[in-house]
């Protein structure tokens, strides 16, 4: 992934889920201000990634594109096709 100028840093997090009524990881990662203010969660170690600002959503969120096997990067010496 080519990271643009504005770039921001987003985290996994944990927070209160009232319909479940206990802690959740959510299926996106946030920014620090957002996990903090928006959702009231704790920012989860070791989870950060660099990613360009465009990619948030308006609540702070980023979802992983789910891009299957193809985007991934071969092993040396296999073939990708």
């Amino acid at each position: 992934m080519k990271l643009s100028e504005q770039t921001v840093v987003v985290h996994s997090f944990r927070c209160f889920d009232i319909n479940v009524g206990s802690m959740i990881v959510p299926p996106f990662k946030a920014t620090e201000q957002a996990i903090l203010h928006r959702f009231k969660g704790e920012i989860l170690p070791l989870t950060s990634e660099t990613v360009d600002a465009s990619e948030l959503d308006d609540e702070g969120r980023w979802f992983r594109l789910a891009t299957g096997w193809d985007a991934l990067e071969q092993p040396r010496g296999v073939s990708a096709g």
